[in-house]
């Protein structure tokens, strides 16, 4: 799944606004038991971009992406779950409407 957000970095003494997209690999529970046994997977994040307001791309010192890389996985868990809430919420809007249609 993948996710934008925008913040922001200090460089000296200039504060520079970022806008950055992420992804998420969803956690898949261990399944220890039965035919095909797994230990847990997933729940990686990854940052895919970083650009500046005006959409050129910016260069991280390793302190940055570090830095950013906390705060995506910090913000993870709230922006999959919003996430999950708006596919029910579609889908439950798009059931109604196929009852209205008399599907």
């Amino acid at each position: 799944m993948r996710f934008p957000f925008t913040t922001w970095i200090e460089r000296g003494d200039e504060e520079i606004e970022l806008r950055v997209v992420y992804d998420v690999t969803p956690i898949t529970p261990a399944n220890l038991y039965g035919d095909f046994p797994h230990p847990e997977e997933g729940g990686e994040v990854e940052i895919i971009s970083v650009i500046t307001h005006d959409s050129q791309p910016f260069d991280l010192t390793d302190a940055e992406e570090a830095k950013l890389l906390r705060e995506c996985e910090d913000r993870s868990g709230e922006d999959m779950a919003e996430e999950a809430e708006a596919a029910a919420e579609w889908r439950e809007q798009s059931r109604r409407d196929r009852m209205m249609d008399g599907f």
